[in-house]
């Protein structure tokens, strides 16, 4: 979350309980509203269990490596 926001979730948490929590959005969630995000996810037996769904994502793209990523697919006649 940190490269994201550069905030860490639990100064977020703090954040979103400090002003009543239900219906509050950090101005640096809300700065991402409308972005594309690429998320590269690793799942592995030990993230999906029963009992433990959880998963990594160990790359996160940036904006403009999106668009160099769709003028690629165009060029080679791969659809999205």
């Amino acid at each position: 979350m940190t490269k994201l926001t550069k905030q860490e979730a639990a100064v977020l948490a703090l954040d979103e309980n400090s002003n009543g929590g239900k219906d509050y959005l950090p101005s640096c969630l809300e700065e991402l509203t409308g972005k594309e995000f690429v998320f590269q996810i690793r799942v592995m037996p030990f993230n999906f269990t029963p009992n433990h769904h959880t998963f990594t994502v160990s790359t996160i793209t940036e904006e403009n490596t999106m668009a160099n990523l769709r003028i690629k697919l165009s060029f080679s006649g791969h659809k999205d």
